[in-house]
């Protein structure tokens, strides 16, 4: 405990906005999530409640979704962003820093150029140091040396943050670059819209509602008899629940791999934020796709996406707030065990990016509150979740 304490003075400035902000709005969510709990008791009971397996679309959609939502949004996002809004991206000053930089760097050619009357003078200086030194030798001998370690200790701070932050989403990267630069709220802004808001309602969209739902259809039609009658067909069991969640959930863990950035090397402000408006601008038209494909192809409804009907004392709209808000207190069932695991696995894999690991296991708990209620405003609301306390996590992080 003792060793915690001293971690947590060591790492977070207590006295700092950044981490009393954050640690003040997670208080407010768990405290408003506990004094709703009886939104988790009633999760596996809703109203209105639709056919398991009943999607009009089978694996032929997943796939496509996922080949659109891995290949070509992406590339999409990054032709409009990096070719026809180039020119109206901020620079944030640092590209024309690096510029500078090398343009300020001597060549090879210019130092050649030097005058043989400048080199001499210069050897003259030299050897007029080289004696003037020796003169005070004796004296330096006899007074012990005082070399201050703090510019080492300081460097060596540097370079241990920059090896963490090297393994940090790019999104976070771009967030605690941006800190100290003019741009900051507009990065900000970008980064609660794109992350907060756009990211989880369409990953939920591909990963649940079409995938899931095929994997669903998929799993029934393998391991039931369809063409028995509703009196002896057999009930889902535990392997049509597992091949109906972990397939989805272990292809979205698998997404969120990706390599260390190289600590020597790193990506300036405006180069992330660019790939942040790249996936922005892909997540959007993942969704619009996405939408179109199974209203236009497959003729999908609204219950078909997990959207019930509301019933006549209450209104859709309040019927789907309430159930984003119980998917905010499903997930703090599981919220310490997601961060405990990822702190485990950063432990024993320092060097590695460890968010497969507890993205996968949120992934299944996320799945079988799917499974069972079919509500697409439930599990976008425990993706928001997850998004929005690691970034108060990540702000606390700032300080």
């Amino acid at each position: 405990m003792d060793q915690l304490l001293l971690f947590a003075v060591e790492t977070f400035d207590f006295n700092s906005l950044w981490f009393q902000l954050p640690l003040l709005l997670i208080g407010v969510y768990v405290f408003s999530s506990l004094m709703s709990l009886k939104f988790g008791f009633s999760i596996f009971k809703r109203e209105n409640y639709v056919e398991r397996g009943d999607v009009p679309w089978g694996m032929e959609a997943a796939f496509i979704a996922l080949l659109f939502f891995t290949f070509v949004a992406p590339f999409l996002g990054y032709f409009i962003v990096n070719g026809a809004l180039k020119d109206h991206m901020p620079t944030f000053g640092d590209e024309i820093a690096v510029v500078s930089t090398e343009e300020a760097q001597p060549t090879d050619t210019a130092e050649s150029e030097l005058e043989d009357g400048e080199l001499q003078e210069t050897t003259e200086e030299l050897s007029d140091a080289a004696s003037v030194e020796v003169g005070a030798e004796g004296a330096a001998e006899t007074q012990p040396a005082e070399e201050s370690t703090e510019p080492e200790d300081a460097e060596a701070k540097d370079d241990a943050d920059q090896r963490d932050l090297s393994k940090q989403h790019p999104l976070a990267r771009m967030l605690i670059r941006a800190k100290d630069t003019p741009y900051f709220g507009l990065v900000f802004f970008v980064f609660i819209l794109s992350v907060v808001i756009v990211a989880p309602l369409v990953e939920e969209l591909v990963f649940r509602v079409i995938i899931q739902g095929a994997c669903e259809r998929w799993a029934k039609g393998l391991l039931l008899n369809p063409d028995a009658d509703s009196d002896h067909r057999s009930k889902p069991g535990w392997a049509v629940c597992l091949l109906t969640i972990v397939p989805p959930a272990l292809v979205f863990a698998l997404l969120h791999a990706s390599s260390p950035e190289d600590p020597e090397k790193p990506l300036l402000v405006s180069q992330l934020f660019r790939t942040t408006i790249s996936s922005l601008t892909a997540n959007i038209l993942t969704g619009a796709f996405c939408v179109a494909l199974l209203v236009k192809v497959f003729q999908a409804k609204s219950t078909d996406f997990g959207l019930a009907s509301a019933s006549n004392n209450e209104s859709s709209a309040a019927l789907y707030v309430k159930e984003f808000y119980r998917g905010m207190v499903l997930f703090l069932v599981i919220m310490p065990i997601v961060y405990s695991v990822k702190a485990v696995f950063q432990q024993a894999l320092p060097e590695s990016v460890v968010d497969p690991a507890p993205i996968f296991l949120f992934a299944l708990w996320e799945g079988l509150v799917y499974y069972r209620t079919r509500s697409y405003p439930t599990v976008v609301g425990m993706h928001v979740g997850l998004n929005f306390t690691s970034f108060l996590f990540l702000c606390m992080a700032i300080a």
